[in-house]
């Protein structure tokens, strides 16, 4: 099974599966310069999206993690197929309701779902992800889904992991330990380190912890240094031994 990645920017990605399945995550595709409210602070856009037109025809299945701004904005909205699979977490039932999306599967932790695409079973399960280091800022911050997805053609198999915005906690660790997994796709940013209840997503060292305990094939860090909120950078995990992806580039896995 062939499968092909590539990071249009923040938390929006694209992967092939063999030229012929599509999946989608999070589109948030305002220009840079675009600055949002997100309740106790503000921020800018300081990286442009990197995507042509086509690059969203016929995306078989969007992911949805969350409803904040930097993960979903008309501007994806307006890219995405409305016929197009979507399952996404119930905080966005009523921005993605079925008068304007007819295939819309709300998933709640733990909750699964599967799909049969173009000769290739698809099970997606809807896992923890902890947006806070305290109950608090979690509660705040709202709640988000990861996703663990099992793509199936027969004997051939391949397993991506979706940790959307969280931070490391055993609980989240534990929803997916003992899983074989090819690819994680990871998001990092280090938002408010020093602030109450922060980081409010997964720093550096976070992530060499889960991939010290979950062991993943490939480990694709993203959501970087996309919004002058996020504070890891490039460098940080480059000097960490960890690879990045460029933005706007097709890697194959």
């Amino acid at each position: 099974m062939n499968l092909k990645f590539f990071h249009v920017g923040g938390a929006c990605w694209v992967l092939y599966v063999d030229e012929k399945i599509k999946l989608a995550c999070d589109p948030f595709l305002a220009p840079a310069g675009t600055e949002y409210n997100f309740k106790v602070f503000t921020s800018t856009r300081t990286k442009p999206p990197i995507y042509d037109e086509s690059l969203f025809d016929g995306i078989d299945i969007w992911f949805i993690t969350h409803s904040h701004a930097d993960h979903i904005d008309e501007m994806g909205i307006d890219k995405m197929d409305k016929n197009s699979i979507t399952v996404a977490q119930k905080s966005l039932l009523k921005l993605l309701s079925k008068d304007r999306f007819s295939n819309l599967y709300i998933l709640d932790w733990e909750q699964a779902k599967s799909f049969d695409v173009e000769g290739y079973k698809i099970d997606i399960r809807a896992v923890p992800a902890y947006h806070g280091s305290n109950f608090i800022t979690r509660t705040l911050a709202g709640k988000v889904n990861g996703y663990f997805v099992t793509i199936t053609r027969g004997a051939d198999k391949k397993s991506v992991y979706i940790t959307s915005d969280t931070i490391y906690h055993t609980e989240v660790i534990e929803s997916i330990r003992g899983k074989d997994i090819d690819i994680m796709i990871a998001n990092l940013g280090e938002v408010r380190p020093k602030s109450f209840g922060g980081p409010l997503t997964m720093s550096v060292s976070m992530l060499q912890k889960f991939i010290h305990e979950l062991q993943p094939k490939i480990a694709i860090p993203i959501h970087i240094d996309d919004f002058s909120h996020y504070t890891t950078t490039k460098e940080d995990l480059l000097s960490n031994g960890i690879s990045v992806v460029s933005q706007g580039c097709w890697i194959t896995l």
